[in-house]
């Protein structure tokens, strides 16, 4: 009889925090388990049957150096979840480009490894941890709005292209680089390529743990977050685990996997 288990993987990356020990959530939909593999082998045509689980593990991924990581329960939720990024003190734009600095040599290290999810999980959560930064002895904001625009498009686009990871994992990184543009630092990626546009305000966003929270502008916003694809029909997994007791210096988030395993079919 076939023996295997194909296990299915859900990427995020651990947010950063300037407190010890802060407790945070993340929100991960079914639809986000869509990494299928066996002993370590892709498998591209396999189909994930949450009927069928049978155990799920945790993973941090490619972390240097000592960290902690605790996790403090696994919640099934019948609706989607945004929590909020904890917010981070920000004190200059030269912080603000080393952290960009450090998050892709680390995410496209992950990228050309084959692991775009980590690279795209990681290069989101920076996003949301600038856009929730706090302002640490600034004279004036160091997130300005046109940052906050130039992030804000950058996740939008990208949640339109769920289904595409290259495209989402290239549209993550020219919206990093279009924040070095916009303050000022050189950028040697492809000058050609697709740079938001800092001035367009359509959609404002609200830094969260996983994910984007998008909202159009208008006179009554909904204050919900825009969903391009369907929503999960089974309770999706909430993981919810403690910050590392070192909060600094700032690097680029410990990327996470969630497996779950079942039977094949």
């Amino acid at each position: 009889s076939n023996t295997r288990y194909i296990g299915y993987a859900s990427a995020f990356a651990v947010p950063l925090s300037s407190d010890i020990g802060e407790v945070v959530s993340v929100y991960l939909p079914q639809t986000s388990f869509d990494r299928g593999s066996w002993i370590g082998r892709p498998c591209n045509d396999c189909q994930i049957n949450f009927s069928s689980i049978v155990e799920m593990d945790i993973y941090i991924l490619f972390q240097e150096g000592s960290f902690e990581v605790k996790v403090k329960k696994v919640t099934a939720v019948d609706d989607h979840q945004s929590f909020p990024s904890p917010a981070v003190a920000l004190s200059s734009t030269e912080e603000i480009k080393t952290l960009i600095d450090q998050t892709i040599q680390s995410g496209g290290g992950l990228y050309d490894d084959g692991y775009q999810e980590l690279c795209i999980a990681i290069y989101r959560s920076i996003l949301n941890t600038i856009l929730s930064a706090n302002d640490s002895g600034a004279t004036s904001s160091i997130v300005s709005d046109r940052l906050k625009n130039i992030i804000c498009s950058g996740l939008q686009r990208a949640e339109t292209q769920i289904g595409s990871k290259p495209n989402m994992a290239w549209t993550l990184r020219y919206t990093l680089d279009a924040l070095l543009d916009e303050m000022g630092f050189t950028v040697t990626s492809n000058e050609q390529a697709w740079r938001p546009d800092p001035t367009m305000n359509e959609y404002q966003c609200i830094g969260v743990t996983t994910g984007a929270y998008i909202m159009q502008v208008s006179s009554e916003p909904t204050k919900s977050p825009i969903n391009t694809t369907a929503q999960p029909t089974l309770s999706p997994s909430l993981v919810t685990f403690k910050q590392p007791t070192s909060s600094t210096p700032l690097t680029a988030p410990p990327a996470a996997d969630v497996p779950i395993t079942q039977p094949p079919p």
